[in-house]
């Protein structure tokens, strides 16, 4: 079994071009046992949330549609527009511009009182106790590793940027897309980052099933709120 688990992961790892950060290693994977292959219905839901631009490349409409009847995640589970908390931003004054996610998935309970030591957190740090991940959706024709200014003023990627907002409300965990690619991103406070791209175009492909399989792995409902 332990044979078979490093081949699956070794497999969808080298299929995500992985950036050089750390995000996930074949070895913890193993040990955690989360090896889990998706039937095919979970390909027909994707499909489902899928569609077509003028080239034939699929893309995502609604990143909402996509957590919900793939991952399991509902809206229930996240806050976004009005409902985020005002701190839960980040402004960067060498781009005069805000940044703030597009959704926040809730943890199970609101964070509590914490210890002393962390009195000296910023705003947009206490605020993001209460959340396990952030998800960013800016559109489609973003490139997330080129300067851009679509999303405001700042000339610079859309990977970095958020980056940065994850590490300044200390949430390690976000969602990057695009619509087109879906990018698990790891930014530890004070630690390097690193991100796994999901792309649309091959979960949807038969030989694209291995990157579904980690994709719900690692993201489903389970995962987050099961385990």
């Amino acid at each position: 079994m332990t044979d078979l688990a490093r081949k699956f992961h070794e497999q969808w790892l080298g299929m995500c071009q992985p950036s050089e950060g750390l995000v996930v290693s074949v070895p913890v994977l193993v040990d955690a046992q989360c090896m889990e292959k998706q039937g095919r219905e979970v390909q027909e839901a994707l499909l489902a949330c899928t569609a077509k631009d003028a080239d034939g490349n699929r893309y995502v409409p609604s990143v909402a549609q996509l957590f919900a009847d793939v991952l399991g995640l509902t809206q229930d589970q996240f806050d976004s527009g009005d409902s985020l908390p005002r701190p839960l931003r980040l402004y960067v004054p060498e781009g005069k511009q805000e940044l703030r996610p597009t959704f926040a998935l809730k943890r199970k309970k609101a964070a509590e009182a914490r210890h002393k030591e962390e009195a000296d957190l910023t705003a947009a740090a206490m605020a993001g106790r209460d959340y396990v991940a952030l998800i960013w959706d800016v559109p489609a024709e973003i490139d997330l590793d080129k300067p851009e200014t679509i999303t405001g003023p700042w000339e610079y990627p859309a990977q970095a940027k958020f980056d940065r907002l994850l590490r300044e409300c200390r949430v390690p965990i976000g969602i990057l897309t695009n619509g087109r690619e879906l990018r698990l991103t790891y930014a530890p406070h004070g630690e390097s980052s690193g991100w796994l791209s999901f792309r649309v175009d091959a979960m949807c492909e038969v030989g694209g099933r291995p990157v579904l399989d980690a994709f719900v792995m690692l993201l489903g409902r389970t995962r987050f709120f099961g385990v």
